[in-house]
């Protein structure tokens, strides 16, 4: 991100809410944190001594994001406005792009969710055998809501609660 209070303008522009305002963090870098028209919230971060993630798609690692979206128009709409995303896949899971390259993934919300789960993003990590490692995560007092399971021809996932209630997905290609 080349400059978040730029992200913060175009987020209240495209009808979206800033819940940090542009700030400072030391000499890291600058973040804002916004949420979208449905309600799920993003961070955004623009560099300055720590440029971000350095080890991605490897186990342990962040591999990738997907949003859960009640109205998946509006969410595309809303990330084009702030972020300038393109759209690739299908209709049943739209796949944000920059610059050709695919980033994350867009779900329309699933039937059943619990009304008071808010439209949100799940950050997924890498894992070399998924089914050991939601394991270690419930011996560490961690829960499942999802999976063990396979996506075919894709591969293996599960989503898990921290002990202090937040959602992530292990992955296994």
């Amino acid at each position: 991100m080349d400059d978040v209070d730029e992200v913060a303008r175009k987020a209240e522009s495209a009808g979206g809410t800033v819940i940090v305002a542009p700030m400072d963090v030391m000499t890291a870098g600058r973040m804002a944190i916004v949420m979208d028209t449905t309600g799920a919230v993003i961070a955004a971060w623009q560099p300055g001594q720590h440029l971000g993630a350095k080890l991605v798609n490897e186990p342990g690692a962040f591999i990738w994001s997907e949003l859960s979206s009640s109205d998946v128009a509006k969410s595309k709409a809303f990330y084009s406005a702030v972020f300038g995303w393109g759209w690739g896949g299908g209709d049943d899971y739209p796949e944000a792009q920059v610059s050709g390259r695919t980033i994350a993934g867009l779900m329309p919300r699933r039937p059943g969710m619990p009304a008071d789960v808010p439209d949100n993003w799940l950050v997924y990590f890498g894992a070399a055998d998924v089914d050991a490692d939601v394991k270690k995560g419930t011996d560490l007092g961690a829960s499942v809501i999802a999976g063990p399971a396979d996506i075919p021809g894709t591969g293996r996932f599960a989503v898990l609660l921290d002990p202090q209630g937040a959602a992530f997905a292990l992955f296994q290609s």
